[in-house]
């Protein structure tokens, strides 16, 4: 994957981080330190959702809804996108 954004962000326990999707962006998360499930909504058809060839890598591509529940007092993730951060590009999502 070509990167051309990385950030960092913490997720404390019990806390969800999403739901998020990419419209056009693949993104690469990377688990840092502490523990999270990572939850995905794929309503592609017959598309390989979640790449996870590398056990420290998971690569989540472009319109799959994505979160991440805290486990651990406090876990650190990294993420990285081939794109740059485009507010129009990113979609953020409520879920009850």
């Amino acid at each position: 994957q070509n990167v051309k954004e990385v950030y960092i962000t913490t997720v404390y326990k019990n806390r969800i981080k999403g739901w998020n999707m990419h419209t056009k962006n693949t993104t690469s998360i990377f688990l840092i330190n502490g523990r999270i499930n990572l939850f995905y909504f794929d309503k592609r058809k017959k598309k390989k959702t979640i790449d996870d060839k590398f056990s420290n890598v998971i690569i989540i591509p472009p319109k799959v809804k994505f979160a991440f529940k805290g486990l651990a007092k406090e876990s650190c993730i990294l993420s990285m996108s081939n794109g740059i951060y485009n507010i129009n590009e990113l979609k953020k999502f409520e879920f009850n």
